[in-house]
């Protein structure tokens, strides 16, 4: 479409108060616009004028592909923006600044409806909600570029803590884990190691935590190679893929070993070892690597946007409440209070009722490592319901 520039002329004095611009500078008779504006022809001039021209959206991007530092800058913050950038075909990179812009564009007009609908009426419900959006937003852009200022290492990966180990004379990398409760390897690192064999699989069960996984077995017994010290250890065998080995805390308190990050180490026993780097572990042997640790991140960041988006509703509830509650204070305060006003009492025994109830949740935690029901309830009895403390009993009873 040809750029009229007569339109765009009389768009642009409408859209500042009538006319005003064209009665500045009147234009000669050849000059003089139509009498009747197109609202889809005007529309479309003035998109025509805010758009940038191909040659200088062009130019842009060969001097960011010239300059490495801001190439690998944009890499971290904005990867569709490089990805455009590096595309082979110009034209993605050009599409991609005009969608940015007519995004922009839309989000201006929007400011602008928003502050003639404030100015019109300040104690607007909704336009009050959007007010504290705006806050909310500009507290969080403020935050993201105090910290890619001051601290941009927190946006970069961390790697995992690994060290070198052998298994029934099997090499392995031994990811230390000082959350995990048990010590877990899965049935093919089991299977490598050739100690399958030596499986309880009366201790089969069901691990529960961020996800959960069959517990095919119990290792009871089992030499694990540290450094050059060896340590007798059991294992929980499970079907979950994901991780080859994983030292959990049940050994490490039981070697009282130290995870040492000043210093980059593991001290267990008389050992200390160093952590290996990223690229000393393979991809393939890394914690949350195949399809099962792949899903189950993924349904953790599900489960996060959607606790976000029902945190955002209820901030707006949470608002417009408010302004519900503001326009009847009158007729709250005018209501007289109950004098004396004291909670119901709670039944009595409820206290004790309490005190002596079991945790369920520890209870089947405990009885999917293989304990029966009466041993966890009797060792979280004598724990005071410490689940770990109950834990490191029963397995200390049955080592």
């Amino acid at each position: 479409m040809s750029l009229n520039e007569e339109a765009v002329r009389a768009a642009l004095a409408a859209v500042q108060g009538g006319g005003g611009a064209a009665a500045a500078a009147p234009a000669s008779p050849a000059q003089q616009p139509p009498a009747a504006l197109d609202a889809a022809s005007v529309a479309a001039a003035l998109q025509q004028v805010q758009q940038r021209d191909r040659g200088e959206i062009l130019a842009l991007r060969a001097s960011i592909l010239a300059d490495a530092g801001q190439m690998a800058q944009l890499s971290m913050q904005n990867p569709p923006f490089a990805e455009a950038v590096r595309n082979d075909d110009p034209e993605v990179f050009v599409a991609f600044i005009r969608e940015q812009d007519a995004k922009k564009r839309a989000r201006d007009m929007e400011m602008l409806e928003f502050q003639r609908r404030v100015e019109a009426n300040p104690f607007d419900t909704e336009a009050q909600a959007k007010i504290e959006e705006i806050i909310r937003e500009n507290n969080v852009n403020a935050n993201w570029e105090a910290a890619m200022e001051n601290n941009p290492e927190v946006f970069g990966s961390v790697t995992m803590l690994y060290v070198d180990s052998e298994v029934n004379r099997v090499p392995m990398k031994a990811f230390i884990d000082c959350g995990a409760q048990m010590t877990v390897m899965s049935v093919s690192t089991a299977e490598r190691c050739g100690i399958m064999r030596l499986v309880d699989r009366r201790y089969a069960g069901m691990a529960k935590g961020v996800g959960s996984a069959p517990i095919v077995g119990r290792v009871h017994a089992a030499d694990i190679r540290i450094g050059g010290s060896v340590f007798p250890c059991s294992f929980t065998v499970m079907e979950q893929q994901g991780h080859d080995f994983l030292l959990g805390l049940d050994m490490l308190k039981r070697f009282q070993a130290v995870v040492d990050l000043r210093e980059n180490v593991l001290r267990i026993g008389d050992e200390t070892v160093p952590f290996l780097g990223e690229g000393d572990v393979p991809t393939d042997q890394r914690v949350g690597a195949g399809g099962e640790g792949d899903e189950a991140m993924e349904a953790e960041e599900r489960a996060m946007d959607e606790s976000r988006r029902e945190a955002e509703a209820a901030d707006a509830r949470a608002v417009e409440a408010a302004a519900a509650a503001s326009t009847s204070s009158t007729e709250r305060a005018a209501t007289p209070p109950i004098a004396n006003a004291s909670p119901p009492p709670a039944p009595a025994g409820a206290s004790a009722t309490a005190g002596a109830a079991v945790n369920e949740s520890a209870v089947s935690n405990l009885t999917a490592m293989g304990f029966t029901r009466e041993q966890v309830v009797a060792a979280l009895t004598a724990c005071n319901g410490d689940a770990d403390m109950a834990a490191s009993m029963l397995l200390g009873q049955f080592d």
